[in-house]
C-alpha cells in the first residue's frame, strides 16, 4: 500500500539510496523469505508523467505452483520483465497487440535498453467484441472451472477453437478480421458480421439434406406412390440427387405441424401438394406451379420408413435439438459440414452407430 501511493505521487522510498552490497543481500534473501515480504523494483523515474516508469515491480515471491514448473521457483519476473527480456532472448522483432498495453512500451524499451537488447517493434490496436459475448480469459476460464461453459470450445464463445468446432472457416475469420480493420478504435460487432463471412463461403460447398426436428407422423389420404428426387444442391447439378420412396406416410417436423392452417394449401418439397380438413390430411397434386399460383407454406419432410439417421444438435446456448436425418447421411464423416434444409449449417462432430452428434453452425 506504501510503495502504490509513494508511485501515485512521484515519491522516492529509502530502499532507493540502498548500496549495491545489500540489495544484492536482499535479493538472495528473497528465495528464503515468505510471500510478500519482498519485491524487486526497478530503479526508473519517479518523477516520469508515465506512472510505469515509477520504480516497478519486475520480481516478486510467489509460492503457488507453476502450470508447467510445479515449485521448482518462488522468484518470478512480472510482465513487463519477461516480456522485454523474452524479446530479447528470443530475437522478436516485431510484436502485435491489443491497446491496453500501450501505456508500458516505455518501461519495456527501457529494460531492454538496459539489458543491451534491440528494442521491439510494438504495434497496438483496439480490441473487438461481438455482442454478448465473453472475450477475457480470466473470465472464461473461470467459468470453464466452476462448469458454467463445457470447455473453451463452449459454442458460445469466439475462441478459435469454439470457432472451428462449430463450422467456421479459417478463410471466414480472416476475411472478417481484415473487414473491421486494424485501428485503435474500440468496436462490438454482431455473430451476423461474421455469418455473412462463413455463409458466404460455406453456401457453394454444402451439400443439402433433410433434418426432421422432433418428427410428427402424419397420414395424406390419396397420396400417390412415387420416387422423388432432390438435389445435393440446388446450383451444382453434377453432384447429383438423393431419392425417396414415398407414399402417404411422412414425418414433418413438429413446428411445421403446428402451423398447418385449416384449408391451406401445404407443399412436401420436390414431392406433394396437400390440405388440412379438420384433423385430416388430403393429396391435393403434385406440381409445384398449382402450389406457387395458390402460396401456402413449402416444408422438408421425410416418408416414414426403418432406416433414418438418429441426430443430434447442439445449439449455441447448449439447447440439443433431436430429429431424424435421411441415411445418405451415414456417409458423412466428423468435421463435414452441411446444410440441413431449412434449419441451418450444422458440422458433424461424433458419430455414435446410429446416432450422429452435430454442432450448429448459424442459419
Amino acid at each position: 500500500a506504501e510503495i502504490k501511493e509513494n508511485r501515485k505521487n512521484g515519491v522516492e522510498c529509502q530502499c532507493r539510496y540502498s548500496p549495491p552490497e545489500k540489495s544484492l543481500e536482499l535479493w538472495h534473501e528473497m528465495f528464503k523469505a515468505r510471500a510478500g515480504k519482498y519485491v524487486l523494483r526497478l530503479k526508473g523515474h519517479m518523477q516520469s508523467p508515465n506512472t510505469t516508469l515509477r520504480d516497478p515491480v519486475i520480481f516478486r515471491i510467489i509460492d503457488e505452483s507453476h502450470p508447467r514448473q510445479k515449485k521448482k521457483y518462488r522468484v518470478w519476473p512480472n510482465y513487463d520483465f519477461e516480456s522485454a527480456i523474452m524479446d530479447g532472448i528470443e530475437g522478436v522483432t516485431h510484436r502485435l497487440r491489443s491497446k491496453e498495453f500501450e501505456l508500458r512500451n516505455e518501461l519495456q524499451r527501457f529494460i531492454q535498453t538496459l539489458a543491451g537488447f534491440r528494442e521491439t517493434k510494438i504495434y497496438e490496436f483496439a480490441r473487438f467484441n461481438l455482442e454478448g459475448v465473453e472475450s477475457s480469459g480470466r473470465v472464461i476460464r473461470e467459468k470453464v472451472k466452476k462448469k458454467q461453459l463445457i470447455g473453451w470450445d463452449d459454442p458460445s464463445l469466439t475462441t478459435l477453437v469454439a470457432l472451428r468446432r462449430r463450422g467456421f472457416l479459417p478463410e471466414a475469420i480472416k476475411s472478417f478480421v481484415l473487414s473491421t480493420g486494424l485501428t485503435k478504435t474500440e468496436a462490438v460487432l454482431t455473430w451476423d458480421d461474421l455469418i455473412v463471412h462463413n455463409r458466404r463461403l460455406l453456401d457453394p460447398k454444402c451439400n443439402r439434406y433433410f433434418f426432421v426436428e422432433n418428427p410428427n407422423e402424419i397420414t395424406i389420404e390419396n397420396a400417390p406412390e412415387q420416387t422423388a428426387e432432390l438435389k445435393l444442391h440446388p446450383d451444382f447439378e453434377e453432384r447429383g440427387v438423393r431419392k425417396f420412396k414415398a407414399k402417404d406416410k411422412f414425418y414433418v417436423a413438429e413446428n411445421d405441424f403446428k402451423e398447418f392452417k385449416e384449408g391451406k394449401l401445404i407443399r412436401l418439397m420436390d414431392c406433394l401438394n396437400f390440405t388440412k380438413k379438420k384433423q385430416n390430411f388430403f393429396f391435393d397434386s403434385l406440381e409445384y406451379e398449382k402450389y406457387k399460383k395458390q402460396g401456402g407454406s413449402i416444408i422438408h419432410w421425410l416418408p416414414v420408413q426403418k432406416d433414418f439417421i438418429k441426430v443430434e444438435v447442439l445449439m449455441p446456448n447448449k439447447e440439443i435439438k433431436k430429429g431424424l436425418a435421411e441415411p445418405i447421411i451415414r456417409k458423412l464423416e466428423v468435421n463435414n459440414i452441411v446444410q440441413f434444409v431449412r434449419f441451418g449449417f450444422c458440422r458433424l462432430d461424433s458419430k455414435k452407430g446410429d446416432k450422429l452428434s452435430f454442432w450448429f453452425t448459424h442459419k
